[in-house]
Formats: C-alpha cells, sequence, structure tokens
C-alpha cells in the first residue's frame, strides 16, 4: 500500500509542476495589490506575467514545492510526509499573506498552492493510517508467533 502512496506523491509533484506553470502565466496583480492603485508598481505592470516580472529567478521558486512533494515518494517515513505537508502550508500561508502587499514578492506566488497543501494534508494523513495499520498487522502477527510456540 505505501507503493501506491508513492505514485500518489508523485502525481502530486506533477500536478505542482503543473498548477506552478499556471501561475507564472497570472498577471502580478494575482500576487499585489495593484488593481487597487495602492502598489509601487505602475498599471501597465499589472498586467505583466509573474514570470515576466521575475524572470528565470521563477525556476528555483516553482521547482520547490515540485521537489519537496517528491520527497515522501523517495523517503515514505511519517516525519518526512509530515513535514512536506507542513512546509506547503506554511508557504501557502505566506504566499497569501505576502499577496497583500504593495510590492511584488517572489513567495507571494506561494499563495497559489494552497490546493497542493491541502492535498498533502490528506495524503499524509492516509500514510498515517496505512502505516497504524501495517504496525498493527505486524504486532498480532508476532503475537501469533509466539504464542504458536508454547
Amino acid at each position: 500500500m505505501i507503493t501506491v502512496l508513492r505514485w500518489a506523491w508523485v502525481l502530486l509533484a506533477v500536478i505542482t509542476a503543473a498548477l506552478g506553470a499556471f501561475a507564472a502565466s497570472n498577471p502580478i496583480l494575482q500576487i499585489t495589490d495593484c488593481e487597487l492603485g495602492l502598489s509601487a508598481t505602475s498599471p501597465s505592470e499589472c498586467y505583466e506575467s509573474i514570470w515576466s516580472y521575475f524572470g528565470n529567478s521563477m525556476v528555483i521558486v516553482l521547482a520547490v514545492p515540485t521537489i519537496a512533494c517528491l520527497f515522501p515518494a523517495v523517503v515514505p517515513r511519517s516525519s518526512v510526509v509530515w513535514m512536506v505537508a507542513g512546509s506547503l502550508m506554511v508557504a501557502s500561508v505566506l504566499g497569501f499573506s505576502e499577496a497583500m502587499s504593495s510590492t511584488p514578492s517572489l513567495l507571494g506566488v506561494y499563495g497559489f498552492y494552497l490546493p497542493i497543501a491541502l492535498l498533502a494534508a490528506l495524503l499524509a494523513i492516509q500514510h498515517l493510517g496505512i502505516a497504524r495499520r501495517q504496525r498493527t498487522s505486524k504486532a498480532r502477527r508476532t503475537v501469533r508467533e509466539s504464542t504458536s510456540g508454547i
């Protein structure tokens, strides 16, 4: 069953990469308050894509969540799973808070990743349930083996 979860994390990484491409194509007004006229950016920059505004530095920003989703596929431990889910949640909350600022920030892009963070939390909960069932069945097997030898 852990193998299924590993593939689920790989699929989540692919979805994360696609969401990153979508986020980068959005206008800069998605991560600032420039549509209200309160931003330091000019009105023409408000409609510029996030990718064209930040340039190639977006590659690293978009790669971090995608690579983070691959960690649980490689190391399917509960601590790793929860660390990734928590990190994605914190990053998306920070991204939302940055999106309210008047100057564009690369962290604002992480506000787009809230759905990914929620899916990661669901995968972490599923991982926890599977790990508990495996420990319980292993303990039962150990008890049966020890009592059958008496």
